[in-house]
């Protein structure tokens, strides 16, 4: 039987204004000072694997009450401080002399294609026509320069409003147009869309890269929780390609301390999901603090006064300047490891050295590109347990940039099930019901009976970000049978995952249904 209790409400307001170093990526006949290429999941700038560095930047700030475009000046300032802070990209939609000065700071860019965020309509040709015009008018200036990591052509499609009222293929349709525009300009260019949660059901095989904005506050995260749930969209829909966190963040009124300390972990998440980097919303405050219309966490105080590009940062930009000096890749903490510990770290223009400290022995990493950073420890095939790895970066003067430490498991892995969600009704009508069996397995696909497991339920036609959250146990067969009532015109997402306390689980299950009028 379903129920409803309310969670809580969070309206996301983000808008666009708008890598696992394995072996080089293969070269290619370099037509650009920069290329740009995607391959097993990664960007790959000039032949090799780029992690994604990234921080949303916004040209226009509210100063004075009135929104206004950056001066190039500003800009200088705000991207060297930018860089210093660790990132190595920026998603924003810059003009050419911008992106030139972008690149003067080692910057990449996502670029904005067109001003669409929140879109809603997808069928009126004088919309696509619009769209496609600043697709085109953006894609002309922006080729010529060697700095644009990928494009982006949505942001956050509104789903009730826009996918449910039009159709999911009204939505592909209107986008496959604007990415074939692109791509008539420049055949090269990367493009996505930057999607969320509850549109996670549509069909993400027309983009060059999957984009996901993904903030602490979605519905899985008080289910299955945030690295599940990211770990989950990365396999149903980025196989192959790069996977990236296209925005993340918090709201301002948190204190700095738990907020850097929450933001930090949270990259620790999308690394572990197997993201290829991310982007944290946002450099300068969006809006003005203390007026009402700042809902965001800015790394730089935003006031609304001219001068306030210069502010101090917030300890959060130490915090992320200290992060990326060593990005620890693998060890996964969700791994097992038995025979050998593969180690790989991607650092910054200033390492010059990266160790490895285990079980009493200190191992040193071996260069394997311009950031990469490789070992292979080896393990005791006997030993088995939890163990903590320390990685050491140092500058060429030997001197500490940072140290990192992470819990890590070795020898034979422990039990690990699986968890399926099995529909059982079809044809789901509003103010029906929702049917499915949830089945947990063994490694040897044997029932697991009494299991633990939590359900997150989320009705868009009730709310995009709140979730019901429900404990259950299956039964001696190793199922629950699920009920949820009285469905919502819009879309159903139903999520189940072990309890985290209990057992190891590959991937959560997620089913999403669509419920008709």
């Amino acid at each position: 039987m379903g129920f409803r209790s309310r969670i809580g409400t969070i309206t996301c307001i983000a808008a666009t204004s708008l890598i696992l170093f394995l072996s080089p990526c293969p070269a290619q006949e370099q037509t650009r000072p920069d290329t740009v290429e995607t391959r097993d999941g990664w960007f790959c700038v000039n032949g090799e694997k780029f992690f994604v560095k990234g921080v949303c930047f916004f040209e226009n700030h509210d100063v004075e009450g009135s929104f206004t475009r950056s001066r190039l000046e500003i800009l200088d300032h705000e991207f060297r401080k930018i860089k210093e802070a660790g990132f190595n990209t920026i998603r924003s939609q810059l003009r050419p002399e911008e992106l030139e000065l972008a690149k003067k700071h080692g910057l990449m860019v996502m670029q904005g294609a067109n001003h669409l965020f929140f879109s809603r309509e997808y069928i009126d040709p004088q919309v696509t026509q619009k769209e496609k015009e600043v697709t085109r008018r953006v894609l002309e200036y922006s080729k010529g320069h060697d700095n644009i990591l990928y494009y982006i052509i949505d942001n956050e499609p509104q789903v009730q409003e826009g996918i449910y009222r039009q159709g999911e293929t009204a939505l592909l349709s209107f986008h496959s147009v604007l990415i074939a525009e692109a791509k008539s300009v420049d055949p090269k260019a990367i493009v996505s869309m930057a999607s969320y949660p509850p549109a996670a059901f549509l069909d993400y095989s027309i983009y060059d890269c999957v984009s996901l904005n993904l903030y602490p506050f979605c519905p899985a995260c008080n289910s299955i929780g945030y690295e599940k749930y990211a770990r989950w969209f990365k396999s149903r829909h980025a196989s192959g390609k790069p996977f990236i966190i296209s925005e993340y963040g918090w709201q301002v009124s948190r204190g700095e301390e738990e907020f850097s300390k929450t933001m930090m972990g949270l990259l620790d998440d999308q690394i572990e999901a197997g993201a290829a980097g991310s982007f944290f919303y946002t450099w300068r405050a969006f809006g003005r603090e203390g007026s009402g219309d700042n809902l965001w966490y800015g790394i730089i105080p935003n006031g609304g006064r001219e001068y306030d590009y210069r502010n101090e940062p917030r300890q959060i930009y130490r915090d992320f300047r200290q992060y990326f000096e060593a990005v620890i890749i693998e060890p996964s903490s969700s791994g097992s490891y038995s025979l050998e510990l593969p180690v790989k770290v991607y650092g910054t223009d200033r390492t010059a050295s990266v160790d490895a400290l285990m079980g009493g022995r200190t191992f040193s990493l071996g260069r394997s590109g311009k950031y990469w950073w490789e070992a292979a420890i080896p393990l005791d095939p006997a030993g088995r347990g939890e163990k903590t790895i320390t990685i050491i970066a140092k500058d060429a003067d030997g001197k500490e940039l940072v140290k990192k430490e992470k819990k890590i498991k070795t020898g034979a892995r422990g039990a690990v099930v699986t968890v399926k969600i099995t529909p059982e009704t079809k044809g789901l009508k509003a103010g029906g019901s929702y049917k499915a069996k949830i089945t947990v397995r063994g490694h040897d696909e044997s029932p697991v009976p009494n299991q633990p497991l939590v359900l997150g339920v989320n009705e868009t036609g009730e709310n995009l970000w709140m979730s019901d959250v429900m404990n259950v146990r299956t039964g001696a067969d190793g199922e629950y049978s699920f009920t949820w009532n009285n469905l919502l015109p819009g879309y159903l997402t139903v999520m189940a995952g072990v309890d985290a306390t209990s057992a190891d689980s590959a991937l959560p299950d997620i089913d999403i249904a669509r419920i008709d009028r």
